[in-house]
């Protein structure tokens, strides 16, 4: 029999001795319903390798405390007779006992938190607005109907409205994330269980210390339910939540947000003018949690959508096979670099149309994803060899420019170290390729004012010199770009001549 299904057995049947028993029995079925979730979650941690396990020790600390308070009802209630329990243990134990548990809780959800942070905070103010008219309509009249203290009245609401955001926030989990469902639907019914028993005790509070009868089974039940997660295998799964979700909001979830907002100063309207008066704690508390929490949501929606423009914007301005930028972002670079020349301290700027060897029959011989690696294997080169303020993009199939900004002479060092690492031969699964690449380089000074296009026209065409240098005329593709001579602008007169081909070097 599966561990978790075990506890939850002992449990039950622990459940149903509290229920036909009296007494000092049912003393004892209450106290073993705490202390043996207990043993099961200190033996899981002993035995097993728990990761994180800093919750589940919380949690052991939780069960641990609250067995101590039962153990100090069984005795001066059950065995000496007494009216109620007292004393500081009973006094700081379920308090203390609840902030372990509500610890533990909070401690497992925070890496759903990071991943899916948008969905669990709707899922929690949902929930508060549950807790939140259980409240109006049922705990507070109650308490009032007892004539409890103020003090009673604000640890109650608080207790409330805590577990109900984690008891949403749990859920939401126990949707989202397959891998850790069981378990976090065993901590679903844990934390819905500790609310609900709440509740019954706020029901009760005015009768004597055994009214509350089967609503103190729920907090049995919570008890055994926290330890079937731990027991249950896939609790291995509460330290790696799956993939982000989707963290947009429809029209609908968001006019759902609206409403929650204006649901507090609605349910204090329909009081005073009920004449019951407004619920000054509600409102004061909901308000301190429900608006921060919508805030937070909608800085979720914000950084989703900062991200998805930071990503657009990299995946226009950048080529996806090699990483490096486009030939839309060169051209932007390229233009105000230019513009640059004109300032009295420009330094000059070196261009390098680059033409890569043997892509094509690399696609015939070994097929197109080799082609692929051999670009990215020149990108990652050509990246390496420049300056940090140089650029390199992809501007074709097999074609880069390389941009570098300074005097012939500061660039000499970078245009030598590019036709070097595009010369070593490329190693693709096993096999050798040589390599190379046709370059064409132009070079312009300080002052000289030349259009973009113009530019890589010219280096365009220098590189067809290199290749024809290298490989003879023959072998230069007829089809390419020779069009008519590149002309001087209009407006900005001839380009330079200060450079050749790379093979003038």
């Amino acid at each position: 029999m599966p561990g978790h299904v075990l506890v939850m057995l002992v449990t039950v049947g622990l459940c149903i001795a509290n229920l036909v028993t009296d007494g000092v029995p049912r003393g004892i079925s209450h106290t073993l319903a705490i202390l043996l979730p207990a043993g099961a979650v200190l033996a899981t941690l002993l035995v097993r390798r728990v990761r994180p396990a800093l919750p589940w020790w919380l949690a052991l600390g939780a069960l641990v405390v609250l067995g101590a308070n039962q153990v100090a009802f069984l005795v001066q209630v059950d065995v000496q007779g007494g009216p109620t329990p007292s004393g500081p243990l009973v006094a700081l134990a379920l308090p203390v006992g609840y902030l372990f548990l509500l610890g533990a809780v909070t401690t497992i959800l925070l890496p759903f938190i990071r991943r899916d942070g948008g969905r669990l905070v709707e899922a929690a103010i949902l929930a508060l607005v549950g807790a939140g008219l259980v409240w109006v309509t049922v705990a507070r009249p109650a308490l009032e109907d007892a004539d409890a203290p103020t003090g009673e009245l604000v640890y109650s609401l608080a207790l409330f409205l805590v577990l109900a955001a984690i008891a949403g926030m749990v859920a939401r989990c126990a949707v989202a994330q397959p891998a850790a469902r069981p378990a976090m639907v065993y901590l679903t019914v844990a934390v819905l269980a500790t609310f609900l028993g709440n509740v019954g005790r706020v029901l009760t509070i005015e009768g004597p210390v055994d009214a509350i009868g089967a609503w103190a089974l729920l907090w049995l039940l919570g008890y055994g339910a926290l330890a079937a997660a731990l027991v249950h295998p896939s609790s291995e799964h509460l330290g790696v939540p799956g993939a982000s979700r989707d963290g947009t909001l429809s029209t609908a979830r968001l006019t759902l947000l609206g409403f929650v907002l204006l649901l507090n100063p609605l349910l204090a309207s329909a009081q005073e003018a009920f004449g019951d008066g407004a619920d000054w704690m509600l409102l004061l508390s909901g308000t301190l949690l429900l608006v921060p929490l919508v805030v937070v949501r909608i800085a979720y929606l914000a950084r989703l959508q900062a991200s998805a423009q930071v990503a657009l914007t990299h995946l226009v301005s950048h080529d996806e096979l090699t990483g490096l930028i486009s030939r839309r972002a060169l051209l932007v670079f390229l233009d105000e670099a230019i513009a640059r020349l004109s300032r009295p301290d420009a330094r000059g700027l070196t261009v390098l149309f680059l033409d890569v060897d043997g892509l094509k029959a690399t696609n015939d011989r070994y097929g197109h994803r080799a082609g692929d690696q051999l670009l990215q294997t020149v990108a990652g080169r050509l990246a390496g060899a420049i300056g940090v303020d140089d650029v390199a993009a992809r501007v074709g199939g097999d074609e880069f420019v390389v941009v570098c900004e300074g005097s012939p002479d500061a660039t000499r060092d970078v245009v030598a170290r590019v036709r070097q690492v595009v010369g070593e031969p490329v190693r693709l699964a096993g096999v050798e390729l040589a390599a190379g690449a046709s370059i064409g380089i132009v070079e312009l000074g300080p002052g000289d004012a030349v259009g973009v296009d113009e530019v890589v026209a010219l280096a365009d065409s220098r590189m067809y010199e290199d290749k024809r240098h290298r490989y003879g005329r023959a072998h230069v593709d007829r089809r390419r770009r020779d069009g008519p001579e590149v002309t001087p602008s209009p407006t900005t007169g001839p380009v330079p001549d200060r450079s050749g081909t790379a093979a003038d070097g």
